[in-house]
């Protein structure tokens, strides 16, 4: 079906919708070996892009290169169907299937820049709406879509997975005195409430609390105080963020929005007890296998945290959530989607 995949995720640093890119992308190869991946000058991530075999187009970055030059070159192509996994599309282009995050500019816009939230604002509705069919990563994001945007465009579900990089990993490490979180240093991961509720904590003398994540140029900044006990590390190695989810006894996720989460999905995997955000999405995904505390109570963050360490309970997630959340399985409804699509259409 000549099938081309937006591959401009190789442009930008790695947060979990370029992680999401990727990791579909792979699939996708190896499922469609035909398919096409294209992307604007300068990937960041080389190794990547010649691991996908990413043709070069059109000339600008950004959205110039989305919105005009991805489209002209494609339209010099025959106008094959195109696959953008990362929220954005040329929304211009008829032919276009799209994978749609979350909408945190509408839920969470103090956590964005301006330029951000602007740009979103424009972008996603008419993305959605010009799209043949748009992909969710939970069904609390398909509900959040259809009710801002209407049902008028097809939407279905391709949950996140575990990263094949982290796959192989032993899932039977021994347990350290360790609280993880993992994600970006924006507001919304709600990082500076979780330091402040471990400091005030009875845990503070026995456990290190371990942020890891990066500040993204997008969001803004905030002061961050790290008291004892508390380290942060950005720009890890696959093998080093293994290592800590393999060690950490407990992995709390304080998000106050998510599309996914897919440390926690990571933190299940690895054998850690999770506490998570009481939040919809979090509901949805990891009902019967997680803690939930109120991300906004410090006092409960702090109870829930010590109930959870001092609990001889030992994560029982089950396995079929890993085969349930999965990139290869994701991959195949896309493209069966996609092929459904064309071929209803009679043009498969």
């Amino acid at each position: 079906m000549n099938l081309h995949i937006n591959a401009r995720f190789l442009t930008q640093s790695f947060s979990g919708v370029q992680r999401y890119g990727l990791e579909i992308s792979r699939q996708i190869r190896r499922l469609c070996p035909e398919a096409v991946f294209v992307a604007p000058q300068g990937p960041i991530h080389k190794e990547m892009a010649r691991e996908l075999d990413v043709r070069i187009v059109g000339r600008g970055r950004g959205y110039v290169w989305e919105q005009v030059f991805l489209p002209h070159y494609l339209s010099q192509v025959g106008h094959p169907p195109l696959f953008c996994p990362g929220n954005m599309a040329p929304f211009r282009y008829r032919n276009c299937f799209v994978t749609i995050h979350d909408l945190a500019y509408l839920f969470a816009p103090e956590t964005l820049s301006q330029s951000f939230r602007r740009a979103y604002r424009f972008f996603i509705p008419r993305i959605y709406r010009s799209a043949r069919h748009v992909f969710a990563v939970s069904q609390t994001v398909a509900g959040e879509l259809q009710q801002h945007f209407g049902s008028g465009t097809p939407v279905s579900v391709t949950y996140n997975g575990i990263s094949e990089n982290l796959a192989g990993g032993n899932r039977q490490h021994p347990k350290e005195k360790i609280l993880l979180t993992v994600g970006s240093a924006n507001k919304r991961k709600n990082h500076e409430r979780l330091i402040s509720a471990f400091a005030q904590s009875a845990l503070n003398t026995e456990y290190r609390l371990v942020i890891i994540g990066g500040q993204h140029k997008i969001f803004r900044e905030g002061d961050n105080i790290f008291p004892a006990g508390v380290e942060m590390y950005q720009g890890l190695s696959n093998e080093e963020l293994m290592s800590w989810y393999q060690r950490a006894e407990l992995f709390v996720s304080l998000s106050t929005y998510e599309g996914f989460g897919i440390p926690v999905l990571e933190g299940l995997y690895f054998g850690c007890n999770v506490l998570c955000a009481d939040i919809p999405v979090y509901r949805e995904l990891f009902e019967d296998c997680v803690y939930f505390c109120p991300p906004e109570d410090t006092a409960e963050i702090i109870k829930s945290m010590e109930t959870v360490t001092g609990s001889s309970r030992l994560n029982t997630c089950p396995e079929h959530l890993f085969e349930q959340y999965n990139f290869e399985r994701s991959a195949r409804h896309i493209l069966d989607s996609i092929s459904a699509t064309l071929a209803s259409a009679g043009e498969l």
